[in-house]
């Protein structure tokens, strides 16, 4: 794993995701929710895509890749 301060795994606790899922309702944009969680964008963006996948919450306004 690279040496640097961000987790570089894919576990998320259930108060993880309760905060990650409030900084989503609040819009706040990717690369500083990763940063407030000190995760990759890339985890966070996957962590997003999970949540939106399974309907805990809706993808943002111009997410029309699928």
């Amino acid at each position: 794993f690279p040496s640097h301060d961000k987790a570089p795994y894919f576990f998320w606790s259930p108060k993880e995701i309760w905060n990650f899922d409030g900084l989503w309702e609040q819009d706040t944009p990717i690369i500083e929710i990763a940063e407030e969680m000190r995760r990759s964008e890339v985890a966070v963006f996957l962590l997003a895509l999970d949540r939106i996948f399974k309907g805990e919450i809706k993808p943002r306004k111009g997410w029309n890749f699928w």
